[in-house]
C-alpha cells in the first residue's frame, strides 16, 4: 500500500517542537556545556551532538518525544539550515530552516516509498510527482498532501489509471487500462469502480452498466460486441 502523507503527523506542528528544560534534563554522556555530547530531557526527548555554551549549537540528532528524528546543524540551541526530519513511520524529508521558519525542499524522500519532485507548500501541493521506489508513479495534482484534482498513476505491475482524484484515491471520473489491455471508464467513489461505467475487453466486447465497489452488479446489463 502507498503511503499518503495525509496519514502523517502536521509537518509544522512537529517541527516547531522543540525540547524544554527542566529540572529532569541529564547530560548523560560527554560535555552539554561546550562539546560533544547526551542530553536527556523530561519530556522524553534526546540530543546528541555538539554544544556551546550550554546550547545545541553545530551537527547534532535529537529524538523527539513522539518518536521523530530531526539530523542537521543547530545553532543558538534550534535547528538551522539543511537538515532532515524523519517520523516514525520512517517517512525522512529533507528541511531548511530559515530564521524561524522551516520549509520543506522540492524532493521528498519517503524510506520504504521513493521520491516527491514539485509544487509545494510545506507539504505537496499544485502539480507533481511522485516516483515510488516500487516502480509506481503519480503526476497530477495535490491539494496539501493529498492527491487531488486530476492526475495518472501508472502501478508497478503496469496497469494505469488516468482521471479525477479526492483524497488521494480515484474519485469521480477516471479510466483504468489493465495490465491484458481491458479498459473500464467510468464513475469512481473511494479508489474504486461506483456507478454507471463501460468495461471494454481487448476483443471489442463491453460491459456497460452498474457498478458497486469494484463489482459489476447490474444484471439487466447486457454484453456486447463492438464492432466501430
Amino acid at each position: 500500500m502507498y503511503m499518503r502523507l495525509k496519514q502523517f503527523i502536521s509537518v509544522t506542528a512537529v517541527l516547531m517542537a522543540s525540547s524544554v528544560y527542566c529540572a529532569d534534563d541529564t547530560c548523560v554522556v560527554g560535555d552539554c556545556v561546550s562539546g560533544v555530547g547526551t542530553m536527556r530531557y523530561g519530556d522524553g526527548s534526546e540530543y546528541t551532538g555538539q554544544w556551546k555554551e550550554g546550547k545545541r549549537h553545530g551537527k547534532g540528532t535529537e529524538i523527539r518525544y513522539n518518536g521523530g528524528v530531526v539530523t542537521g546543524h543547530y545553532a543558538n540551541d534550534r535547528p538551522h539550515g539543511y537538515g532532515t526530519y524523519t517520523f516514525l513511520n520512517n517517512a525522512k524529508y529533507a528541511i531548511d530552516w530559515t530564521g524561524d521558519e522551516e520549509q520543506l525542499l522540492g524532493s521528498y524522500a519517503y524510506s520504504p516509498g521513493g521520491k516527491y519532485v514539485g509544487e509545494h507548500d510545506n507539504r505537496e501541493h499544485g502539480h507533481g510527482t511522485v516516483m515510488y521506489n516500487d516502480g509506481g508513479t503519480y503526476i497530477g495534482d495535490y491539494d496539501h498532501g493529498n492527491k487531488q484534482g486530476r492526475g495518472t498513476f501508472v502501478y508497478p505491475g503496469g496497469g494505469i489509471y488516468h482521471g479525477d482524484w479526492w483524497a488521494g484515491k480515484p474519485h469521480g471520473i477516471g479510466t483504468f487500462v489493465q495490465v491484458n489491455g481491458d479498459v473500464f471508464y467510468g464513475e469512481w467513489e473511494d479508489g474504486m469502480p461506483q456507478g454507471h461505467g463501460i468495461l471494454t475487453h481487448t476483443d471489442n466486447s463491453t460491459k456497460e452498466g452498474t457498478w458497486h465497489r469494484g463489482q459489476f452488479i447490474d444484471t439487466s446489463a447486457t454484453t456486447k460486441n463492438r464492432t466501430d
